[in-house]
Parts: C-alpha cells; structure tokens; sequence
C-alpha cells in the first residue's frame, strides 16, 4: 500500500470513529434534556436559549471554554436541516459562481449540578458551480501558498464536524473546562485534471478559571489545532497537457502539468497554537460586569508536491499575531440589558519560498529528487482589523422582546511580495452596521424577525502591484480587487415556531428563512469583473428544539 493510500485510510478510519463517539455524546445529551424537562417546570427558556446565553454570559464570543459554565439556559437540544443557496458575480474569483448545499446540525446542552456538557454534529453536502483558481480545503485563507488551475468547473464537497465540551466547576474558587472539535472534508469534480482533496482539522481547547473573591475572576486558555490536506489529480484525457499553479503570493506563481508527474499531488501539514488570560469583573450585587481578554497565536502550514515520487517543497507559511477584547454588560433593570464590545488584532503573516534543481540518481535505478539551493522570504503581510458595537436587548414577561444592535469596524492589510521586484499591496476598509430584531406572538406561533443593513466604505488609497502579466486580468487583480470593494448589503430572517409535545416536553417545530444580499459599491479600480455586480445567498428550513 502506498503512503497516499494509507494516509486516505486512517482519514477515513478516524472519520468513522469520531462520528461514532459524537453521536454516543449527542445522544446522551439529549435524552437527559429530555428526562431534565420532564422534572423541570415547563417554561420557555430553552426556545430562546441563543439569547439568553449571550445576553446572560459573558464569555460567549471569547476563546475559553470556561463559559460553558455560566450559560443560563444549560438543557436544550436543537436540531435542524435548512437547504443554501448562493447565485451573483460578485464573488471571489476562486469561488464558485452560484452554490447549492443541503445542511444538517445537531445541538445540546446538558447541566448535572456542577457538570456542564455540549456537543454538536454537523453535515453540509454542497456544490460550486465554474469554481477555479484554488483547489484547497481547510487552508488558512491568508496563506498564499495555494495550488490550483484555470479550468472552471463544478465542485461537490462533503464536510462533516463534531465538537464535545465539558466544563466542572470543582469548587466554589475552581472551574476547569476543555473542548475538542474535530472537522473532516472532501472535494472532487469531474472536469479534468480532476482534482480530489481529503482534509482535517482537530482542535484541543482546556482552559481554567480561578475565582480572585466575590467579585474578580482570572483565567486562562490554550488551543492547539491540527492540520492535514491531500491532494491528487486525475486525468482522463491523457492527450491534454494541463497546467498548474503553485500560487506564492500577489499574483506570483510557478507552474508544473501533468506531464511532470501524473496525478501531481500536493500534501499539507501545519498547527495552530494559541494562549489567553481572561479578566472577568463580576461582582454578585452589581448590574455591571466586564470581561477582558487578550490571546497570543501562532500558525505554521507546510507545502510538499511530489506524493512517493519525490519531495518538492511547495511552500512555508508562518502567521503570528495578538488579539484583545473586550465585553461590558450592564443590566439597568429586570427588563433593560446593554452590551458594550470592543476588539482588535493584528498579525504579521510571512511565506518562505525554496528554490530547488531538479536531478537523478543514476546510481539508484534513476530515482528523482530536488535538491534545495536556497531559502527566501517571498511573502511579508501585515492584517489588522478592530471594531466596537453596542446591543440593547429588551425583555417582556422575561422573555426576549426586542433586540438593536449598532457595530461599527476596520480591516486592512499591506503585503510585499518578492521576487526579482518588490510587489505592495495594501487597503483599508471601514463598515457601519445596524440590526434590528423583534419577536412577537402569533396566535399560539412565535414569530422572530430580524433586519439588518451594513455599508463598507475605503480609508485613504488602495494599492497593488502584480509580479506577472499573464494572471493579472483573470487572477490576480479581480482578486484584490474584493478584498477591498467598497460595498453595501442588507440581512432578513424570519422564522416561525409552533409548540407541540414530544415526550411531555416543551417542545417546538420551526420553519425559518433569510436571505442576505450584498452589492459591488465603487467605480472598478484594478479589475471591471465586479461592475454592477451583486450576490444573494438565501436559507430555508426546518428546526426543532426541545
């Protein structure tokens, strides 16, 4: 068996499993939500779980999954199947130009005394039409190490994760907390040279919480995350000579064609490791509470071509950064509850290129190999993105009622790329964003709504240089040229929920839908692709929630 097998194998023997032990969790999950509501008094909380975990808890957006532990609503199970659907040309230039999926998701809360568990298992079988440029899975997006080809075809991937959390508090000054997530996917299409991905990605998340008195709390969290990606070609036409391209950064790119090795395959590998501290100000008698934050990261991806054949380094990717934020909550009264947030982050990505000569051994039944002349920076980003919003959340017999939120941020990034010249690209962007969300009763039926509108607008001059021609119109431009679009766009939902009884408990069947809608904003400044352009992406389902 060769090693490209055997590594599609223990993919497959590990998807296997963990779906297994996923669904054991799940399972237990749920029947104890519904053995808990049985005993429980009949209320709705757990119809509005989302809102009262984020209005209740403060650690809901942050890193540790220490919050786990102070979720108001602690038993629910939400199921739900909803079908996607994305048409517009104004899209990334490696994406596909419409996309079709069929999603599934299984959720669950459970709370024994001083035990707190979650899990949730996910499915989405989708479909991208006229999809070329990047044939990768799970990569980190800023890495410019892609691999790809110009062929537009229709893509069909398969994506399946899980994820299990516990959090104990083990005394009244200790609580301890991990979580594990685990997401597995797989991507082909039938137009040659017919790429096949095989992707994975496992993640470790513990953290701790030590309890400073009544009314301070200092913690700390850590993630470690594991990366690996297969990749091979196939062609049926062994006539055509197809190329492709092992992207650097910019625009830059060497190419390589199936008659350099057939089935040309591509292996990724990297890690992500990340540290935080958490500061909570919580005090028992007070309606004001805070929690800060502030984590340190460090991605590393690795590149290698040749599969058995022989080892080319395609590429290193090394992304460092640091990111804080920050959350005060302040509740004016039983029925009043406003949220203050403020983030920001910064990370300086580097791609270290190898140049390498190809030879034979003559001396070994001519086996190829390459050997590496020399290491160089080709790549050096700096990205940067901060924001602040504030969420006004009004109550009504105790329930959820009404909901505005009003946020407002930055992102950019500078890249210089290398090669005989120096390449700069760089832009600023800024976005205003305002949501409104209502919920009322409809007969017996709860009926939520939620609009919402944005505008994104540029800060100072945008740049870009391209180290090749030949891409430039069709790669290489259009794609910075999305990245810094100025934009605008609007957000609906709507859903409805009827009570019904399954197993004596409150439960509730619902029907959702929304659509989001996004519009290409500025005269064209590198690229005329995106010109009166628009994208819509609409959802519709089914949910239960018990």
């Amino acid at each position: 068996m060769n090693k490209q097998n055997a590594k599609m194998l223990r993919m497959t023997h590990h998807y296997i499993i963990g779906k297994r032990v996923a669904l054991l969790i799940l399972a237990a999950i749920s029947t104890g939500t519904v053995l808990a509501q049985s005993k429980m008094d009949k209320t709705n909380e757990h119809f509005f779980y989302k809102e009262y975990n984020y209005i209740d808890n403060l650690y809901q957006g942050m890193s540790t999954p220490v919050g786990l532990a102070y979720n108001r609503v602690g038993t629910v199970t939400d199921a739900s199947v909803f079908r996607h659907f994305e048409r517009g040309a104004f899209h990334q230039v490696d994406a596909g130009s419409k996309n079709n999926s069929l999603n599934a998701s299984l959720y669950g809360l459970q709370r024994f005394k001083k035990l707190s568990l979650e899990g949730q298992i996910g499915y989405v079988n989708c479909k991208d039409y006229n999809r070329k440029w990047n044939s990768t899975l799970f990569l980190t997006r800023s890495n410019p190490f892609v691999i790809g080809d110009s062929i537009a075809s229709d893509v069909t991937t398969e994506l399946f994760n899980m994820s299990v959390g516990a959090a104990y508090e083990w005394n009244p000054l200790f609580v301890g907390a991990i979580k594990l997530a685990y997401k597995v996917g797989s991507s082909a299409d039938q137009t040659d040279p017919r790429p096949k991905v095989n992707s994975s990605r496992f993640v470790i998340n513990p953290g701790v919480e030590l309890r400073l008195g009544s009314a301070h709390r200092l913690g700390f969290s850590a993630t470690l995350a594991l990366f690996n990606s297969e990749l091979t070609h196939t062609v049926i036409n062994s006539y055509t000579n197809y190329m492709y391209f092992l992207m650097k950064g910019s625009g830059d790119y060497i190419t390589r064609t199936n008659s350099d090795l057939a089935g040309y395959p591509r292996d990724y590998s990297g890690n992500t490791l990340k540290g935080a501290l958490q500061w909570v100000y919580a005090p028992a008698s007070s309606s004001l509470s805070n929690i800060f934050e502030v984590e340190l990261s460090s991605i590393n991806e690795n590149a290698e071509d040749g599969g058995a054949a022989y080892t080319f380094k395609a590429g290193d990717y090394d992304k460092r950064g640091i990111s804080i934020a920050d959350r005060l909550r302040l509740a004016s009264s039983d029925r009043f509850v406003h949220n203050i947030t403020a983030n920001f982050s910064y990370y300086k990505g580097k791609g270290y290129w190898y140049d390498q000569r190809k030879k034979t051994d003559t001396e070994h039944g001519n086996i190829s190999y390459y050997e590496i002349l020399n290491e160089s920076k080709v790549h050096d980003a700096s990205y940067y993105e901060g924001g602040a919003s504030y969420r006004f959340d009004m109550l009504k017999n105790g329930l959820p009622d009404f909901t505005v939120k009003v946020s407002t941020g930055i992102n950019g990034m500078r890249i210089k790329q290398y090669q005989a010249k120096m390449a700069e690209q760089k832009y600023t962007t800024g976005t205003i964003d305002l949501e409104i969300g209502k919920y009322w009763m409809l007969g017996s039926c709860r009926m939520q709504g939620i609009l919402d509108g944005y505008t994104s607008f540029g800060i100072g001059d945008k740049q870009a240089d391209f180290i090749q021609a030949s891409t430039r119109e069709s790669y290489a431009a259009p794609y910075f040229e999305y990245l810094s679009a100025k934009s605008s766009g609007f957000k609906a939902h709507l859903s409805a929920d009827f009570p019904v009884k399954l197993y004596g408990t409150n439960t509730w069947f619902g029907l959702f839908a929304n659509v989001a809608c996004k519009f290409y904003n500025e005269e064209s400044v590198y690229s005329k692709m995106f010109d009166s352009r628009s994208r819509t992406a609409i959802n519709a389902g089914v949910s239960l929630k018990f």
